[in-house]
């Protein structure tokens, strides 16, 4: 069961390198399905795109979106793989982390117990 959420809409690319891993183009879909179960193909990206994403699917036990709804041109919307977008720096909601664990308080020091 897949659940779909409105999400703060933000900025999202459509990366040459994606467009390039994916065989020259990034399809986009009418409904958050397969092909399978009815969805079509409205458009191709096949040049790089700035996107606004205003939702996401997740399935029922994952943490990551699988899909977004996104924006994008002059009135274009539909539904892509989550693994197609590459948040744009600067995006509000997005915390960097440094790669590196800080030093907790008093962690692997030896205590001068009484």
């Amino acid at each position: 069961m897949a659940k779909i959420e409105k999400v703060e809409p933000y900025q999202a690319l459509v990366s040459q390198e994606t467009i390039n891993k994916w065989n020259g183009v990034v399809r986009v879909w009418s409904e958050p399905r397969s092909a399978v179960e009815g969805a079509e193909v409205v458009d191709k990206i096949t040049e790089p795109v700035e996107v606004i994403v205003v939702e996401d699917q997740r399935e029922m036990f994952s943490t990551q979106p699988q899909r977004a709804r996104i924006q994008y041109g002059a009135g274009h919307d539909g539904w892509v793989l989550y693994d197609a977008l590459t948040r744009k720096e600067g995006a509000s909601s997005v915390r960097k982390k440094s790669g590196t664990r800080g030093k907790g308080k008093g962690v692997g020091r030896r205590t001068r117990a009484s």
